[in-house]
């Protein structure tokens, strides 16, 4: 079983073409993100469900690049729950 966790990500837009296979996975994104815009998370999330893996994105509003590692950031524990979660589900349903 596998499974794939995606902070602030995407796809190339030349490797998207030639995916034929993703892992479950979960984007999560913030909203703010001038590295990695939003769209780039959103893209992944419908080229997974496109190759038949189960796929969600989570957006935090106002939320820049990078957000989920600040100690004092309150989505930390969010992000970091969610992440948690979506292994514990998917890799111990093995």
């Amino acid at each position: 079983m596998s499974a794939l966790a995606v902070l602030y990500g995407g796809m190339p837009d030349k490797i998207a073409p030639q995916v034929k296979h993703l892992p479950p996975l979960i984007e999560l994104h913030g909203e703010a993100d001038r590295n990695v815009p939003l769209a780039s998370g959103e893209e992944l999330v419908r080229l997974g469900k496109s190759v038949g893996a189960a796929a969600e994105i989570v957006r935090y509003p106002g939320k820049a690049h990078g957000f989920d590692f600040a100690d004092n950031d309150p989505m930390t524990n969010d992000a970091v729950s969610r992440v948690t979660g979506f292994f514990q589900a998917r890799l111990n349903a093995a």
